[in-house]
């Protein structure tokens, strides 16, 4: 659920894009963990299980982020 919400913030419009980020960013989202990334493939199955896609995600973002009007 992190990476989707960090995937919303950072305006990213496909898998491929959010899974770079995640592991661009590990050290940071995994920080203290004994984790390593997990492949793309994973990643897009797991988004999809909260129903999250790119460029529409999923409902408790904006339940945590509410859009501002522009």
């Amino acid at each position: 659920m992190f990476i989707a919400v960090l995937s919303v913030k950072m305006k990213l419009k496909a898998y491929v894009q959010i899974h770079r980020m995640a592991v661009l960013y590990w050290e940071v989202i995994a920080k203290g963990l004994d984790l390593t990334p997990i492949s793309e493939r994973q990643l897009r199955e797991r988004l999809k299980k909260i129903l999250h896609f790119p460029g529409k995600p999923a409902a408790f973002i904006f339940q945590l982020f509410p859009e501002l009007d522009q």
